[in-house]
């Protein structure tokens, strides 16, 4: 009962229990006001039960807690595998992924896959339409290329995902078995896009299709598919502005060494939680197993009050025995205190003859 006494309190310390702190204090308190040597085995049973019931709403809420963590711990060492690979590409030049991109990527490569990032491979040409370009293209320019021949397994791993693993928004093609015979024309917006992978760069060029560069309001407004520096877009009687990715938003041809630092205080903010989250969870472990041991009442109440019942034989045996013990030692005395008065009244018989002797010498 001392030992569940101590689980207990260790357990109103664990952050996560705090909403049922009170309810374990009550079933310590419970185990302190027993005095098991002055309860009859009702007594016992009944006193017993409230406390036992604690244990058994502690273990459900403590199995929750273990659990999170254990999720925790594991998202943890994800975001720390896509750090260091993030650390990786930042040496290699190349550009950065998004967080839910970089995941992806790592989950196909973790499969044997072979992922190559849209933005890796291709650059724009002329520098002032580069932010007009990237903004058109957002998420799609860091869409997953994966070949042909692992389409399928890329869908069946991309849908495995679920829970908190799961990755939402994150575009992946399968490149193209045969080629495109994409050919931009003169002054469209895709014959500014080239790169070192074919597929990535048709990919891309397939995006815009026949869309036209224009500068003036006259060039647009006329074209039937057209694009302006400034982020106005034609299509056919359609036409809307989107904003300009900024400087520092840019992806292609960036200089990617400046965000190392930041990588690396993630790393170091991220290991130093993974130490934290493993030092809890052992202790969370530590009085989950404890708690185990003592059971939920239907397991441990029985099996409590058989040792209680056992501890009451043993109590009447060593009692009974204690009896024998004091009753044989009183017999023994009695038995040698005769012994003692006998040897005395013999020793005067003798003393008196030794005196009888001297006299006739």
């Amino acid at each position: 009962l001392a030992y569940t006494r101590r689980l207990l309190d260790q357990a109103t310390k664990v952050p996560e229990l705090k909403k049922m702190a009170s309810r374990i204090r009550e079933g310590m308190t419970a185990l302190d006001t027993l005095d098991v040597q002055k309860v009859s085995r009702g007594d016992l049973g009944r006193a017993l039960e409230p406390p036992l019931d604690v244990v058994g709403e502690v273990i459900d809420e403590i199995k929750l807690v273990s659990s999170k963590l254990q999720s925790d711990i594991e998202t943890t060492e994800g975001l720390i595998k896509d750090a260091n690979t993030a650390l990786q590409r930042v040496g290699a030049g190349k550009p950065p992924l998004d967080d839910d991109v970089q995941r992806l990527m790592t989950e196909f490569t973790d499969h044997g896959l072979n992922p190559t990032p849209v933005c890796d491979v291709v650059k724009i040409t002329q520098s002032e339409w580069q932010p007009v370009i990237e903004s058109y293209l957002g998420r799609r320019l860091q869409t997953l290329l994966v070949p042909a021949n692992q389409k399928q397994k890329a869908f069946s791993i991309y849908r495995a995902l679920s829970g908190r693993r799961a990755i939402y928004g994150v575009k992946v093609a399968a490149e193209s078995t045969g080629k495109l015979n994409i050919s931009p024309p003169d002054g469209s917006v895709a014959e500014l896009i080239e790169g070192t992978h074919d597929r990535a760069v048709e990919y891309l060029q397939s995006i815009f299709g026949n869309m036209k560069r224009a500068e003036t309001d006259k060039e647009a407004a006329s074209g039937r598919h057209t694009l302006t520096r400034d982020g106005m877009i034609v299509k056919g009687d359609d036409f809307e502005r989107f904003p300009l990715r900024r400087e520092h938003e840019l992806r292609l041809g960036i200089d990617t060494g400046s965000r190392r630092p930041q990588i690396l205080k993630e790393l170091e903010t991220l290991s130093t939680r993974l130490i934290e989250l493993n030092k809890h969870k052992l202790l969370v472990d530590g009085i989950l197993e404890g708690l185990m041991r003592v059971g939920r009442r239907t397991d441990s109440l029985p099996f409590l009050l058989r040792v209680f019942d056992e501890m009451s034989i043993l109590s009447h045996e060593a009692e009974h025995l204690s009896e024998r013990i004091h009753g044989d030692a009183a017999k023994e005395y009695l038995s040698l205190g005769k012994q003692q008065e006998k040897c005395s009244n013999e020793a005067l018989v003798l003393q008196a003859l030794c005196n009888e002797q001297r006299l006739n010498v």
